[in-house]
């Protein structure tokens, strides 16, 4: 009874994503469907490798937990400790790897990431020794940084390079389809590494498919990628580290930028808490309803509502970001971007979207409460990424865009080093970083209601 509330969940994401992708794709303007060659030769480089990456990371989503906890046995505090590394390692490679990547090639900086990740999946893998379970993460953090910083200014540097928006190619649509892709891989993700760990009957299947990804991704990033850098005058003429002065002094002179380096480290933040404790909160509200069945959800199948869920939010974003869309209230500058304005907005109600299913999977901890709970958030994932996207593209600089990007990445490996430092046994603490993550979240929208006026 209990797998059949996870199915149910699974198809009603499926079948609400359908909808709104017939909806969107059904009222088609001809103008909008314009596209130049190089608008499309760009999305099928950029796409094909971006999937690829993108599912070595989600493979191993709904199993690096019950990795470490059930098949290594690994006490609490060691697996908090673990992802702490990773963490910890984030926010210290941030202060270097976008200067590095602006100053020495994205493209570079990008199958860097194809070989410290693969070696990080190897090593979880291979070993049982605490120590290299520890460079693993290690690596793992340094490969997270580079997978949410390189990627997405490779793709916003060509964007301007190739001048697209003169021929009609709109960002917000290239930024938008990439969630939605990334939610579908997460999908697929999720319900494959259900199937590999049912398949050969050891949770380490999934990372050994993540190698397989990362090792293609290299391969076609090696052939069909170019290289871009941030400013080349300043690149020549500045140190590595004057390069990353430079991008904080961008971030700190303009209120709006900060802002929104804030709302990325709170939200993003909470979304890496979210991911170490989405398992065991669905572990003890299923064992809660079902206290004479021992088995754990099915961790698969949950991690794929997750993500169509996110999914749906993503599309979301991109119905409202259409140019027949009515302009949301409000009370803006009438000369910003229409794509500007929409993002601001949108991301003034995800903030709270999110802090209120956080809360609410503490006062009503039942499995069909917590799953929905979960499932929202995840829908306000899925559209805050494209919205960000759409803000930093607009605000930020092509000229040290990858420093301030991994710039904003060390509040928020911080901010989650101290929400896993002080981790203990039991429920009582998860409830209390869900309820302190969302009292942050709001704090996080009163500076966009504040700032993020353009």
């Amino acid at each position: 009874m209990a797998v059949d509330i996870y199915l149910a969940s699974l198809a009603a994401w499926v079948v609400a994503n359908a909808g709104i992708a017939y909806k969107r794709w059904d009222r088609t303007d001809s103008p909008h469907d314009a596209s130049s060659k190089a608008g499309t030769n760009l999305k099928y480089t950029y796409f094909i490798v971006y999937v690829l990456v993108v599912a070595s990371d989600w493979l191993q989503g709904p199993y690096l937990y019950p990795l470490y906890k059930q098949t290594l046995q690994l006490p609490e505090n060691i697996v908090a400790a673990l992802f702490s590394t990773g963490f910890v390692s984030g926010a210290i490679s941030a202060t270097f790897v976008g200067s590095l990547a602006d100053r020495y090639g994205r493209r570079r900086a990008c199958l860097a990431f194809c070989v410290i990740y693969g070696l990080s999946c190897l090593l979880t893998v291979t070993s049982s020794s605490i120590y290299l379970l520890f460079l693993g993460r290690l690596l793992g953090g340094i490969g997270t940084t580079l997978l949410f910083t390189v990627f997405e200014t490779w793709l916003v540097a060509e964007f301007h390079r190739l001048e697209l928006g003169k021929d009609g190619v709109e960002l917000n649509d290239l930024l938008g389809t990439m969630t939605i892709l990334n939610s579908i891989v997460a999908v697929a993700s999720g319900l494959l590494s259900e199937f590999l760990v049912g398949w050969t009957g050891s949770k380490r299947s999934p990372f050994l498919a993540s190698i397989v990804c990362l090792s293609l991704a290299f391969a076609a990033i090696i052939r069909i990628w170019s290289e871009n850098y941030g400013d080349e005058k300043a690149v020549k003429r500045d140190s590595a580290i004057a390069h990353l002065l430079d991008g904080l002094s961008a971030l700190v002179k303009d209120s709006r930028v900060l802002t929104l380096g804030i709302a990325s480290s709170v939200f993003e933040g909470t979304m890496y808490l979210f991911v170490v404790f989405w398992s065991p909160a669905m572990i003890s509200a299923h064992a809660e309803a079902n206290k004479s069945d021992s088995q754990n959800p099915p961790f698969g199948l949950i991690f794929a509502s997750f993500m169509a869920a996110m999914m749906f939010g993503s599309q979301t974003f991109a119905h409202i970001m259409r140019p027949s869309s009515s302009p949301p209230p409000l009370e803006l500058e009438d000369s910003a971007p229409i794509p500007l304005l929409r993002s601001t907005f949108l991301l003034k109600i995800l903030l709270p979207v999110a802090s209120i299913c956080l809360s609410w999977s503490v006062l009503r901890p039942t499995v069909l409460s917590t799953l929905w709970a979960f499932c929202l958030y995840e829908m306000a994932v899925g559209a805050y990424f494209p919205s960000m996207g759409v803000l930093k593209s607009f605000l930020i600089d092509d000229s040290n865009r990858a420093s301030v990007y991994a710039l904003f990445r060390v509040p928020l490996n911080c901010f989650v080093v101290i929400g896993l430092a002080l981790t203990r046994e039991g429920e009582g603490y998860r409830n209390n970083v869900f309820m302190s993550c969302s009292a942050f979240l709001l704090v996080a929208m009163g500076f966009a209601n504040f700032f993020l006026k353009h």
